[in-house]
């Protein structure tokens, strides 16, 4: 009876245990799953008018821009001539010329005014398809080269700022450092100081400076490309280091999740213009397949002619009038070109689809890693603000220790070092979330430049 018990209670707590796990993963499920598909965040763009000021700068002047423009506007031509195809054709042919024969010599003109309409002709149907295709794929590339080119600013733009608050840190910590020095150089004169504390805190002067000197020339580096990105003078100095962090509803959701459960949804990424690029030209691939098959295929022309054709009756085909039908054409041996070319264009479409997948690859490790990057950036800004202010209590600890002779005047030196590492930690996190969220957003494909004007 006993050995009966206790195997049920062992299946009663298998059972829950198995309905447990199944519950979890399905609440997992659900939190994933109801996670609204994102829109373009535009109240979180109006943040920064500085950001969206360089970023509108930048739309006028990067020429790589421009390039992207030209393509778009070949890509419309090409449209355009495609499309010309399939309609009706008016030709004019004249030929005035004097022929020596042997038994005579004779001058003849010809001239014929062709009308034709193509009836039948399924190759000119797919290339102009194709070509629309290819066109809408120029416009997706320029509207992600748009988004890219925002990408790049907000990364060199807050890069700077991070950048700043290392230059900030280092200058703060040579005021420290040099106040110090004054200090325990005259406690030396009177015999309260050791020489070796002089050369000590002299030796972190001049690494503070070398430091200095190092941040101030990568400082330098960001500005003169973050120049170059938009195109113009761009005088940093009289712009404010950002405040706040991005009032993103979404991102909020998806940080109540643990670590290992943070992931994407692949239909988030259906709004990223490069993937629509790629979507686009692989329907100009597949269209291109089909015009391979039917080039060489038949084709039925209607057409209708005026011919005045003379040469005083020594040439077979005078004549003049009106003459119309039919024209087919029908080619019965080429040698094996058409199957090389399909063979061709059907590999243009497997590569395209390599690369969309490649994309896709891509854009959801840069989504999924700059969900992570955020949710860090937040979780330790938090635990820097408390650091901030202990730091704070441990400088005001240690200035008292020092007159009770508890600390040293190196105690010092580090405590005032730890408080100015946080106050630079501080914005140096904070441009890193920015930086997350943009790269977030940019693999989502909604940097859009139509929402962020200034």
């Amino acid at each position: 009876m006993k050995m009966k018990l206790n195997k049920t209670i062992s299946t009663v707590l298998l059972v829950s245990g198995l309905l447990f796990v199944s519950l979890n993963a399905w609440s997992a499920d659900k939190v994933n799953s109801d996670q609204p598909a994102p829109r373009v965040p535009t109240q979180v763009f109006q943040q920064d008018a500085q950001l969206m000021r360089l970023y509108q700068t930048a739309l006028q002047n990067n020429p790589s821009l421009a390039v992207f423009s030209a393509k778009e506007q070949a890509a419309f031509s090409q449209q355009k001539q495609a499309a010309s195809y399939e309609k009706a054709q008016l030709q004019l042919q004249s030929e005035l010329s004097y022929a020596w024969m042997k038994k005579k010599d004779f001058g003849r003109t010809a001239n014929q005014l062709k009308a034709s309409y193509p009836l039948y002709q399924p190759d000119k149907t797919d290339l102009t398809q194709a070509a629309n295709f290819q066109f809408n794929a120029a416009q997706w590339s320029l509207e992600a080269q748009k988004q890219n080119l925002m990408l790049q600013v907000a990364d060199l733009y807050y890069r700077y700022w991070s950048q700043q608050a290392q230059v900030e840190f280092l200058l703060k910590e040579k005021r420290s450092i040099s106040s110090i020095l004054v200090q325990v150089r005259k406690r030396f004169q009177v015999g309260y100081q050791n020489l070796n504390d002089i050369a000590e805190i002299q030796a972190r002067l001049d690494n503070n400076q070398a430091d200095l000197l190092e941040a101030k020339q990568v400082l330098a580096i960001t500005e003169s490309n973050l120049v170059a990105l938009v195109g113009e003078s761009v005088n940093l100095d009289k712009m404010l280091m950002p405040q706040g962090l991005p009032s993103d509803g979404l991102l909020k959701n998806r940080l109540r999740l643990p670590h290992e459960k943070i992931s994407v949804q692949q239909s988030w990424f259906m709004q990223n213009p490069g993937l629509k690029a790629l979507r686009q030209q692989e329907q100009a691939a597949n269209r291109q397949v089909d015009y391979e098959k039917n080039k060489n295929g038949v084709q039925l022309d209607a057409f209708g002619a005026y011919v005045y054709n003379d040469s005083d009756g020594n040439f077979y085909d005078d004549m003049q009038g009106v003459k119309g039908g039919l024209e087919l054409k029908y080619p019965l041996y080429l040698g094996g070109r058409t199957d090389a070319a399909v063979a061709k264009s059907r590999a243009n479409v497997s590569q395209v689809q390599a690369q969309q997948r490649q994309l896709m690859l891509k854009l959801q490790a840069i989504a999924r890693n700059s969900l992570l990057s955020y949710q860090a950036g937040i979780e330790r800004l938090v635990a820097l603000q408390a650091a901030l202010s202990s730091n704070q209590e441990a400088v005001k600890a240690t200035e008292k220790g020092l007159q009770t002779g508890t600390r040293n005047i190196l105690d010092l030196l580090n405590a005032q070092r730890s408080l100015h590492k946080a106050q630079r930690d501080v914005p140096m996190t904070r441009a890193k979330i920015w930086q997350s969220w943009f790269e977030f957003y940019g693999a989502l494909g909604l940097l859009q430049p139509s929402e962020v004007a200034s």
